[in-house]
């Protein structure tokens, strides 16, 4: 139908022609600005995602401009803190050729004191950026918490759904790296750490220490052979041994006392023609009188033998000559330890020097006291060491959290024997085992109400006793001076070298803060190139594809065109109906 007041294809084909025309605009602002998404009209998801991760490659750009800056530093501190250790290992040269006879020491110092100045000024001299990591100015450098001591380089950047952006940090601690702080603990420095004797628990100074003992002897009695003694047919000698009994004298031990065990002994001619090998009952010396002795004591509670001596000059043990020495074994199962000989009687010809004694008894050593000296646990620092009381032995810790928590203070003193008792008082888990304070030092013994053990049985030891941040040093380089001093030359050598392996650690460090910068770095690149790919995935218009379509729309465009021109053209038709 052709209507005069409509024209319905002309209509259809101008709503088609500004279709065609609005996404031909489209396409042809995609070509000209490459975006298949340039605003939150276009896809308001796409185009708020793509923004965002705009905005976190530009902080990523931020992060890979300062772990640059980090890893300049880095080297910087790394390469002087090597130099500084290749010093500190010429000074070891120089020491040991100052321990040469006939060396000059005033020359050889002269040598260290330039390789001394020269070390000042390399850690001076490595500061990059206002930073110098080897050279610090911190308060008590090994009680400031780790996060106040430490500087924190910029070294990735994280979004997550929870905290957002975050930024994140690799911390180096100065600690680790500072060769001279002001207020004194550097590597190159005197350590104030040590916790010297640790209240009594070892003794000496930083050459040498030792750990307090108690151990007892084993209860011998001497004789001196007196002979020979000959047996005739029917002629005996007898005694009783009496051992393993306890000693009424021990302080705080309670009664009923154990008399101990009595051991009879029997020597007659059959017996000594045996072990001689002869058949004349003679025992002609003090070696055939242990011989037959032996063989008379049945059982192995006592043993019985020669008594040795050391000689300095031949460097070997020599026999006493006519000793002859009795030893309780300690094994009848008695706590006590004592030796004694009683009813001796004989018929042979002499005694051959035995007779009855009083009773020896084993000392009760279950008992150790502490020298105590004030001491400082750093918040660092860990001692481990172990107790042995008679047959118990226990493994134990003292840190840092312990001296708080027990004494209820925050700066690891234990400045009196008070503290101390406290503190082995907390870490005992020995039966039986009293810990007292006595003025002013700390004695560890067992309650002999409740273990009565003596002898070889009893002891009371501390061993293995380690501080995890030993060897300390107790100079400065700048302390060294081989003229001035040429008898602490060996130590000025020990001195060093243990100067040398924390700088050897610290250089480590420091490496390995270099290389995780480096991988870091490595990383932001990848991590930024792949958020450049995901943003183009998004947004950005495939050019190969807009085009073809630009020329597909301008081909429906011109076609549009036509189909209106035609479509207005149909009045004039209707009109010409009326000519």
């Amino acid at each position: 139908m052709i209507s005069i007041r409509t024209n319905g294809a002309a209509m259809t084909a101008l709503a088609n022609l500004r279709s065609l025309q609005s996404a031909s605009d489209a396409n042809q602002t995609a070509m000209a600005t490459g975006y298949r998404v340039g605003s939150a009209a276009d896809n308001a998801s796409y185009w708020s995602i793509a923004t965002g991760m705009r905005s976190d490659v530009k902080a990523l750009g931020a992060v890979a401009d300062a772990l640059g800056l980090g890893s300049a530093t880095t080297d910087v501190a790394y390469t002087s803190m090597v130099q500084v250790g290749d010093m500190l290992a010429d000074i070891k040269e120089r020491l040991v050729v100052a321990m040469e006879p006939g060396v000059d020491h005033q020359k050889v110092q002269a040598e260290i004191s330039q390789l001394q100045a020269a070390i000042v000024a390399t850690s001076q001299a490595a500061s990059f950026s206002g930073q110098n990591w080897l050279q610090t100015n911190l308060p008590d450098i090994y009680e400031t918490p780790v996060d106040r001591r430490s500087t924190m380089l910029v070294a990735s950047l994280s979004r997550s759904s929870t905290s957002g952006l975050s930024v994140g940090t690799i911390g180096v601690d100065l600690q680790k790296t500072s060769l001279f702080n002001v207020d004194g603990g550097g590597m190159l420095q005197p350590d104030p750490r040590s916790p010297r004797t640790i209240g009594g628990l070892r003794f000496g100074n930083t050459a040498y220490y030792g750990s307090p003992y108690n151990t007892a002897s084993s209860v011998d009695r001497t004789f001196t052979f007196s002979g020979p003694v000959t047996f005739g047919l029917s002629d005996t000698m007898t005694f009783t041994m009496t051992v393993d009994a306890d000693n009424p004298a021990t302080p705080g031990l309670p009664g009923p006392y154990d008399p101990g065990q009595d051991i009879s002994v029997v020597i007659d001619r059959a017996l000594v023609d045996a072990t001689t090998g002869r058949t004349d009952g003679v025992v002609a010396d003090y070696h055939e009188m242990i011989q037959v002795l032996d063989a008379a004591i049945t059982g192995n509670e006592v043993s019985v033998g020669h008594v040795t001596v050391w000689n300095s000059t031949t460097q070997t043990y020599d026999l006493v000559p006519n000793a002859i020495n009795f030893r309780d074994r300690e094994t009848s199962g008695k706590p006590g330890a004592s030796f004694a000989i009683k009813n001796f009687a004989t018929t042979a010809s002499g005694t051959g020097g035995l007779g009855n004694t009083a009773t020896t008894y084993g000392e009760r050593a279950s008992t150790v006291t502490l020298d105590f000296q004030p001491f400082r646990i750093y918040r660092d620092v860990e001692v481990s060491y172990s107790l042995t009381a008679n047959n118990v032995s226990r493994s134990y810790l003292i840190d840092r959290d312990l001296v708080d928590r027990v004494l209820g203070t925050d700066d690891g003193w234990v400045n009196t024997a008070a503290d101390m008792h406290a503190i082995l008082t907390d870490l005992n888990d020995i039966p039986d085992l009293l810990i007292e304070e006595t003025a002013g030092d700390i004695v560890l013994r067992l309650d002999p109400a409740a273990n009565r053990e003596a002898g070889t049985k009893s002891r009371m030891v501390v061993s293995g006793l380690q501080v995890n941040i030993e060897p300390l040093t107790a100079i400065g380089i700048l302390d060294v001076d081989v003229a001035a001093n040429p008898n602490a030359i060996e130590d000025y050598l020990q001195q060093v070298d243990t100067m040398q392996q924390r700088v050897v650690s610290g250089a480590a460090v420091l490496g390995a803060i270099s290389k995780r910068l480096e991988m870091q770095t490595e990383f932001t690149r990848t991590v930024t190139q792949t958020l450049e790919q995901g943003i183009s995935r998004l947004v950005d218009a495939d050019m190969e594809e807009t085009s073809t379509r630009y020329r597909a729309l301008e081909a429906q465009r011109q076609l549009a065109v036509q189909s209106l021109s035609l479509a207005n053209s149909t009045p004039d038709i209707a009109l010409s109906l009326f000519r």
